[in-house]
């Protein structure tokens, strides 16, 4: 294995590790397949240089909705947003807990609501909390925005450094 193929493994096998969606994880995998799969024909050809149209890159398809329920990074922040549309929500009503120990943001909220399940019983609501789990390259230091009916939670990434 040369040094180019243990970087890219390092790299990839850090990615799964910070809990990336599964899209990402088969694309690298498709990736490495094919970075394989070059490195088996150079040592076939006797390091001869193969042309650049012998090589299968994966196509990624960008059409693709984004969960809306996943984080995002933008720049050095790590964001994700919690609908609130379904509850009747007043702003001073929310909070927001962190449990250091699992990694976790817990927005929660008060409400009043009845809701009805198909078998005809009814349940009252008095509140909600929803357990966010943070990947490890996130310091857990949420900054809070409230976009409408939306609660915006940003953090700042955290260094990464690889050793080469």
């Amino acid at each position: 294995m040369n040094m180019s193929e243990e970087l890219f493994d390092s790299v990839v096998n850090e990615l799964e590790r910070k809990h990336i969606s599964s899209s990402s994880r088969k694309f690298l995998k498709q990736y490495k397949d094919a970075l394989a799969e070059v490195a088996e024909r150079n040592e076939d050809d006797n390091e001869e240089n193969l042309p650049a149209a012998n090589i299968k890159v994966p196509v990624v398809n960008k059409r693709k909705k984004r969960n809306p329920n996943e984080p995002t990074i933008e720049e050095n922040k790590w964001i994700i947003k919690v609908d609130l549309n379904e509850f009747e929500n007043d702003p001073t009503d929310l909070s927001v807990g962190i449990d250091f120990s699992k990694g976790l943001i817990i927005p929660r909220g008060k409400c009043d609501q009845w809701i009805t399940r198909p078998d005809g019983m009814k349940i009252h609501q008095s509140g909600w909390a929803k357990e966010i789990s943070v990947p490890d390259i996130v310091e857990i230091k949420p900054a809070l925005k409230l976009d409408g009916k939306v609660l915006i939670i940003e953090c700042e990434l955290t260094q990464v450094s690889y050793n080469l």
